[in-house]
């Protein structure tokens, strides 16, 4: 995420996460991902705000302390599965309410990665925190796979995640704009695969470093506050290959509603997120929600030619497939694009464009019919995308598709309002997972 984004940004929307609870006399708790000075699980969190009962100015003093700590930021990785581990534990150990009215809210502008082992690791740490880290020759998990990049990324936050959801705890992620200014792919967290690493079929590559015997310890030196010290060089990354496992998503389901996109760190922008975030209830979910896709999750935005817009319509033209298509270990849709075309809707520029989903079983096209969702993109407005009959859709030249005397053609009823506090059981206690990272690994 990068100090300035998380001493600034990221700050300022826990204090705002933590407004939704106040007066509900909930138990709150954040944990860094990754941490610092806990060798006994390899740094892979810190519990910094323990889970308890707070008052509103000791809450927020507690946030101020954090964005003073200079230690708590940031680290090379966003050790999920550690994360979701300790979460769990501190609502077994602590927490006083019904383990199904528990919330886990995990912030974050990165992929899950695990770091590697001689970098945060000591002779202190446990093994179960040890094994989930990268070393080679690769540590071994609990079904005797190795630990790859790929594995801990598809099997093992899942893994972790379904243990916490199992125990009866809701899990929603919110993705936020990294030092990039672009979003970590919503797909990953819904269960579905995502062009960027994934192809249709939800095989998927990753790339990492390892250290172990491929890695090595530098000179000493003297850094900038007068220690002597040395750096670690992992040594050259291995790339590994694995395929998701169908309908398993991180987060809880329906996962329209948990696994949710910040496209701006503006309050004004990110209080309707916020509020679903906080609230499941269906007072809380904005009307826009009810029939959505991953689509609508997108912002229209025309700086460098829709670039951003284009960037989050296309990482999720897959996740838009399963969900218009069911998924299995054999048969997904196969999404294609149309062109990008441009127009006005109600005097503000748009685009527009159609995903079609073709299914494929093995690889083999079948005779099932595609499925076609049509996206529009206003400026400065988040996207709506419809299933369409494929047949019926308007040619490129037709100004049925930007209308200009209509409000719009799929109307927006984007609820910014606050969070009404009464909504939320007073016996719910979430953690937020602030993630504290500078780079995916």
């Amino acid at each position: 995420m990068g100090a300035e984004l998380f001493y600034g940004n990221m700050i300022d929307m826990l204090h705002d996460l933590y407004c939704t609870l106040e007066g509900s006399d909930s138990q709150v708790g954040v944990l860094l991902l990754p941490g610092s000075s806990n060798p006994f699980v390899c740094d892979a969190y810190s519990s910094y705000i323990p889970l308890q009962r707070h008052t509103p100015q000791a809450f927020h003093d507690a946030l101020e302390d954090l964005r003073a700590d200079t230690e708590a930021c940031c680290g090379g990785s966003v050790p999920l599965a550690q994360g979701l581990k300790a979460a769990k534990g501190l609502i077994e150990d602590y927490g006083v309410f019904d383990k199904k009215d528990a919330s886990v809210i995990f912030v974050t502008a990165s992929e899950p990665s695990t770091p590697v082992q001689e970098e945060t690791c000591s002779s202190l740490s446990l093994s179960e925190f040890k094994d989930l880290t990268r070393s080679h020759p690769f540590n071994k998990v609990e079904d005797g796979e190795d630990l790859t990049s790929c594995h801990y990324k598809l099997r093992s936050v899942p893994a972790a995640a379904a243990e916490l959801k199992l125990m009866g705890a809701r899990l929603s992620v919110l993705t936020v704009p990294g030092v990039s200014g672009t979003n970590p792919p919503s797909a990953y967290y819904t269960g579905s695969p995502w062009p960027e690493k994934c192809t249709a079929d939800g095989t998927c590559a990753f790339s990492a470093p390892y250290g172990g015997d491929r890695g090595f310890w530098g000179e000493w030196y003297v850094d900038d506050q007068g220690e002597t010290t040395r750096d670690y060089q992992p040594g050259a990354p291995l790339e590994c290959v694995m395929k998701i496992t169908p309908g398993v998503p991180i987060v809880s389901k329906p996962v329209l509603v948990n696994a949710l996109r910040v496209n701006s760190w503006d309050a004004d922008e990110y209080a309707s997120s916020v509020s679903v975030a906080m609230c499941p209830a269906p007072e809380c979910v904005p009307e826009r929600l009810h029939d959505a896709t991953s689509m609508d999750m997108c912002v229209g935005d025309d700086a460098d030619d829709w670039a951003t817009t284009k960037h989050c319509a296309q990482q999720n033209m897959f996740a838009v497939c399963d969900r218009l298509m069911v998924r299995s270990e054999s048969c997904y849709g196969d999404a294609r694009q149309s062109a990008i075309e441009h127009g006005v809707v109600d005097g503000v520029p748009a685009i527009a464009t159609m995903f079609t989903c073709a299914q494929r079983c093995d690889g083999v096209p079948t005779d099932t019919l595609p499925k076609y969702l049509r996206v529009v993109c206003r400026n400065g407005d988040q996207c709506d995308s419809k299933e369409v009959d494929g047949n019926a859709y308007p040619s490129s030249d037709s100004q049925e598709r930007y209308p200009t005397s209509q409000s719009s053609q799929h109307p927006k009823t984007a609820d910014a309002s606050a969070y009404p506090t009464s909504a939320y059981p007073t016996s719910a206690y979430p953690i937020v997972n602030a993630d504290a990272s500078t780079y995916p690994a």
